[in-house]
């Protein structure tokens, strides 16, 4: 049943579909994007709360109290319930709650819904139509399956970390849990792609999503330059780019191409920087490699003088692909992402503050993506669902309470 959206604002496009959300930091961000796209997302805490409620940084409230801003943002539009899925209650529950839903997405070892008597052939007998998003760090099969791993240990063995960092030092991670949010993306991708498989068919199915496999996706032809020794550059690859510091900060100069690269020749020789480099072949790649440190040093010379702003002024100009490289604060700050209302304000209501948040991947015109309203308090939504969806009394639930199971 569609929900009503607000008066003159289209629903999102996923409004009507129910999504069980039982997932950790792999898979929060999987469950954030159907949510803000509109479906009705139900996460299931242990009583208490998530742990993820006490992940920094934190918003310091007025009251002295710190609320995880990582928690706030990764379950904007959501709604919670408390749960125990170890008691047999809390099973019970559980299943009464998928026989409502239209997907589950979960990040835990393969082994452990299965130990709880919850496996994917439970599941599907309480409802055929269920979409079961399974997110893990290798998949449920194979000789790593039930290894643990955190995002740098995804990055790590899908093969990006090695591509990191300077090719006579360690490899840098990546930051911001790339490994985590690419698994959630894809795994999204795929709950969207088995909706419409069930749209047409009636059928529900799993969905097996792996965070090695999806960084591995990441590397593009890295394997095939790997061969050709072309291997950690840091910001020193002269035919695709360099970051390279200027006047008030840093600015990246890609040069994919001969032609742009001569651009770059053209601006330093007319600075009076092309000493050493007159008998330039651009199209070769030997001489390229050989010439590298002359033009970096010519490079590095002439983006001193100038900052940010001035030296992407220019660039654009001379058509030399030139940005300047953003803090934190010169992305909050940014006309681009203005003008495209990217950032969004959310309303705090028991904190006294609105805060914003980073906005959506993508504009939709009919069914627009947006973030209903705050994450969700712990089992804020414990009497709307236990008792208003499936039927508990309130005494019942007091019961369920003082048992711990809710």
């Amino acid at each position: 049943m569609r929900s009503s959206p607000e008066a003159g604002r289209p629903e999102g496009a996923l409004a009507g579909y129910r999504v069980l959300d039982l997932t950790g930091p792999l898979g929060v961000y999987c469950a954030k994007l159907l949510a803000d796209l509109g479906a009705d997302v139900v996460r299931v805490e242990p009583p208490g709360g998530d742990p993820m409620r006490r992940q920094p940084p934190y918003y310091r409230a007025p009251d002295g109290s710190e609320r995880s801003l990582y928690y706030l943002h990764m379950n904007t539009s959501k709604r919670a319930i408390s749960l125990d899925l170890a008691r047999p209650r809390g099973r019970d529950l559980l299943l009464r709650l998928v026989e409502r839903a239209d997907v589950l997405v979960e990040s835990y070892a393969p082994s452990y819904l299965p130990s709880l008597g919850l496996g994917y052939p439970v599941l599907r007998e309480r409802n055929p139509r269920l979409v079961l998003t399974s997110i893990t760090s290798f998949g449920q099969n194979g000789p790593y399956a039930e290894y643990q791993a955190s995002d740098l240990v995804g990055q790590a063995m899908g093969g990006v970390l090695a591509l990191t960092g300077y090719a006579d030092g360690t490899p840098l991670r990546l930051a911001c849990d790339q490994g985590y949010h690419s698994a959630s993306v894809h795994a999204c991708a795929g709950t969207l792609i088995a909706l419409y498989h069930r749209e047409a068919t009636g059928e529900g199915q799993r969905v097996d999503a792996s965070m090695q496999e999806a960084l591995a996706l990441t590397m593009q032809p890295a394997t095939q330059y790997w061969d050709l020794k072309q291997q950690r550059q840091g910001h020193h690859n002269l035919r695709f780019g360099s970051t390279t510091p200027c006047k008030d900060g840093h600015v990246a100069v890609a040069m994919g191409r001969a032609q742009a690269v001569e651009r770059v020749a053209t601006w330093l020789a007319e600075a009076g920087l092309f000493e050493g480099l007159e008998s330039a072949r651009w199209d070769d790649p030997a001489w390229l490699a050989a010439a590298r440190p002359r033009v970096q040093q010519g490079l590095r010379t002439l983006l001193m003088r100038h900052t940010k702003a001035e030296l992407i002024e220019e660039a654009q100009r001379r058509g030399i692909w030139l940005s300047p490289v953003y803090t934190a604060e010169d992305v909050a700050a940014d006309p681009q992402l203005a003008a495209r209302g990217f950032f969004q304000p959310v309303e705090y209501p028991e904190l006294g503050v609105t805060l914003t948040h980073p906005g959506g991947p993508f504009v939709m015109s009919e069914s627009p993506w947006r973030m209903a309203h705050r994450a969700p308090l712990p089992g804020e939504d414990n009497t709307a669902i236990y008792g208003g969806e499936l039927g508990l009394s309130e005494r019942e639930i007091e019961a369920l309470q003082r048992e711990g199971i809710i």
